[in-house]
């Protein structure tokens, strides 16, 4: 084993046996310009430094292994060269006609000093992989145009447009001439508009750029499109690496689109695709997919590439599957490839634009976390980001690093990429990337809030972040990043410079309307926070955080109005797709204010030490392990008609229960009982429970007090969620909880 140290501070990225440069002031001269001429040095590794606060930009310091015992306070990283990983193809970036025709706008002497910082694997950033659409995209050269390259109906109509003839292939070939390994990956928006149909089998006429179904007695002139397409650019010297069959074949609204189920995009490739190109004799690699790990949230599309996979006949012509991030969780990746271990996985789009970039020191963290971490460390072998190049005239999607040129200020993106050799295993590279960046510890809870969340009100600032964090599992940490006064926007603001250090798996985002200003602002506050908590919960979770939200608690100046819109706003919360923690059942007066004794009488925006306790009561003490195991949200499971002949059922709550709610169906008929222990004070819910009836069903137990509406919800069938410790749905005598905790019941 050999040993590097390095430090915590930077961004790093390494390669072994790379010349280093030093700073003009250990024995460089400069040349007549004044630049820097450097005099490399051969190490054992080279690490690159980027850093958030823009004193390092990709600067390159040497480093050499070490034996023994490292004294000094950088990272000790231990290389085990019996590890291998996947080969990669590299970083990239997508040339699309926007971006090819910026480019084109610049003096020849500035475009190719770009394109080699760039490209140049030895002179610059090493870019080894770009994008290019196949056809039109949402970024073309001409604006407001969309278009195929095959537009007038009949195959024999193909012919490259201005798009590819003086724009697109005129930068390849300038980046070719720079990096003549560079791998292209062609990828169609959409197919021409003849083929298209309203429905795959009445095969109605669709002459619309956006959405449709590919008709199947156009299949093979769509895969002599991809043919002509390929053999149209090897004619100019540009040789076609992969393709993807669509680009987001789940998107039906994007300005150019095609929807491709997983079963059409299979039989395509199958019938059409991929005979074509064995018959045309074409190395290109088809790879499938192309869109975010959620698969766009539609529950026939999930794992869409395995089921392409399982068709054998489809799957031989098949290289792999590539995703973007723009929904789930990268930890899809890793699913797949445990499943389907022998195909490979690409990155093909992430972007940044006016709806997620703030600066430079605040994205550079998350980008490399989400972007290249998330990826390269998850099985892909390559990852390419969106548009190389954009003009800034629109507020559309980039990658930023500004460079101003004399014709104009062009915006182009940047992205660190010179370390790992292109056809390599990782091997080095990869270690220096997991332990340098920001990784996800397993067991770090994040409490991302405001002054509540903080313990503003608790004795010594002890407030129910603390308690909860005192009640984890043996082995698990608590991090509390609140600062008072935040709302949902101030939680955006800080995101990368407060949450992202924290490298915790799980956050509780604790915030209530009081803090959007529900009492000064009434529908405005509702508003910000209705549309900011659910983007705030996306972007968590597109991070690879496992999301909490507590709901929305009381405050002693609400009015009736003010209550009213808590209680609707928290029924809402009771149903999002994340996990919740009812705090308002716990601590209600019945008006919306802090019940006597849970508050100090003056402060009217903080519970005191006893409120506190009591919201830390709401949080099911099992409920970390049930998500470490990855236990999923429960959904309503119907028992109509069921006899299951359970006639009493007993469980014991987790400890510290101070309110409950209990509801279950006997004989058909609804049952409940709420328990508010703020507003029964000197009384203790029981220890235990036993129920008794005919036929007990659809049993919930709920660390917290319902509110009218909320029983009414349940009543009606509706699953509400937050501080659910019990549901038995008990469906044939089935006692199985499918509540997010651990706690179980008997029956009977």
């Amino acid at each position: 084993m050999k040993m590097i140290s390095i430090l915590l501070t930077a961004l790093l990225l390494a390669a072994c046996n790379t010349p280093v440069v030093t700073p003009p002031d250990k024995g460089d001269s400069t040349d007549s310009t004044g630049g820097i001429v450097p005099q490399p040095q051969t190490r054992d590794v080279m690490t690159y430094i980027t850093t958030a606060d823009n004193t390092m930009h990709f600067d390159a310091i040497g480093k050499d292994f070490a034996e023994g015992l490292n004294m000094s306070p950088e990272l000790t990283l231990t290389i085990n060269p019996n590890q291998r990983y996947q080969d990669f193809d590299g970083f990239g970036a997508a040339i699309t006609g926007a971006a090819a025709y910026n480019l084109m706008q610049m003096s020849q002497a500035n475009r190719t000093k770009l394109l080699r910082e760039t490209f140049d694997v030895k002179e610059g950033m090493g870019y080894s992989y770009v994008r290019v659409p196949i056809g039109g995209s949402d970024f073309n050269a001409r604006s407001n145009y969309d278009y195929t390259c095959c537009d007038t109906k009949g195959i024999e109509h193909f012919a490259l447009t201005s798009d590819e003839t003086q724009y697109i292939i005129p930068v390849l070939k300038e980046i070719l001439a720079i990096n003549p390994d560079l791998k292209v990956m062609g990828t169609p928006w959409s197919c021409p508009r003849w083929m298209k149909v309203d429905d795959i089998n009445k095969k109605g006429t669709y002459n619309n750029w956006v959405g449709g179904y590919l008709n199947p007695d156009y299949y093979q002139d769509y895969a002599t499109y991809f043919v002509k397409w390929i053999q149209a650019f090897e004619a100019e010297g540009v040789n076609i690496t992969s393709v993807t069959v669509e680009n987001e074949p789940l998107n039906w609204g994007n300005s150019m689109s095609l929807y491709m189920p997983w079963n059409q995009e299979r039989d395509f490739v199958k019938t059409a695709l991929g005979p074509a190109f064995r018959a045309a004799n074409l190395q290109t690699k088809i790879i499938c997919f192309d869109h975010n790990y959620n698969y766009d949230g539609k529950e026939d599309q999930q794992q869409y590439p395995l089921k392409i996979y399982a068709d054998a006949d489809a799957s031989q012509y098949i290289d792999g599957a590539a995703y973007h991030n723009y929904g789930g969780n990268p930890s899809e990746l890793e699913n797949i490839h445990k499943k389907a271990p022998g195909k490979n996985l690409y990155f093909t789009e992430a972007s940044i634009g006016t709806w997620n970039y703030q600066s430079f020191n605040q994205s550079l963290m998350q980008e490399m976390k989400n972007t290249c971490m998330a990826t390269v460390t998850r099985w892909c072998k390559a990852v390419i980001v969106w548009n190389f190049m954009l003009d800034g005239l629109a507020e559309m999607p980039n990658y930023i690093i500004v460079a101003t040129f004399s014709e104009r200020s062009v915006v182009a993106r940047g992205y660190i990429n010179r370390p790992i050799t292109c056809g390599a295993s990782p091997l080095l590279s990869l270690v220096v990337l997991v332990s340098s960046c920001t990784t996800t510890p397993e067991h770090t809870v994040c409490f991302f809030g405001s002054s509540v969340c903080k313990g503003v009100g608790a004795d010594s600032l002890q407030g129910y972040a603390d308690l909860v964090g005192q009640r984890l599992p043996h082995g698990w940490q608590a991090v509390n990043v609140s600062v008072s006064g935040n709302d949902t926007y101030d939680l955006f603001a800080r995101y990368d410079r407060d949450l992202m250090p924290t490298s915790a798996k799980y956050v509780v985002v604790g915030l209530s309307l009081g803090n959007e200003g529900l009492h000064e602002k009434g529908e405005r506050a509702l508003l910000s926070y209705r549309e900011n908590m659910p983007r705030l919960i996306e972007q968590l979770q597109r991070d690879g955080h496992t999301v909490i939200v507590t709901n929305n608690y009381p405050r002693a100046d609400f009015n009736a109005v003010d209550y009213n819109d808590l209680c609707e706003v928290n029924l809402e919360v009771q149903q999002w797709n994340v996990t919740t923690v009812n705090l308002f059942g716990t601590i209600d007066d019945g008006r919306g204010h802090w019940a006597d004794n849970y508050w100090d009488g003056q402060d009217i925006w903080h519970p005191n030490s006893r409120g506190h306790h009591a919201f830390a009561s709401a949080f099911p003490i099992s409920m970390w392990q049930a998500l470490d195991k990855g236990k999923p949200l429960p959904e309503k499971i119907s028992t109509d008609g069921d006899k299951n002949n359970v006639y009493c059922v007993s469980f014991t709550p987790e400890s510290g229960l101070e309110s409950y709610t209990l509801c279950y169906e006997s004989d058909g008929e609804f049952h409940y009982e709420v328990f508010a222990g703020a507003q029964r004070q000197g009384e203790m819910p029981p220890a235990s429970f036993r129920i008794c009836g005919n036929n007990i069903h659809q049993l919930m137990f709920y660390r917290s007090a319902m509110t009218p509406r909320e029983i009414d919800a349940v009543r009606s069938g509706r699953m509400l969620r937050s501080s659910l410790e019990l549901y038995c749905p008990l469906l044939g005598d089935n006692p199985a909880n499918y509540a997010q905790t651990m706690n179980t019941i008997t029956t009977n």
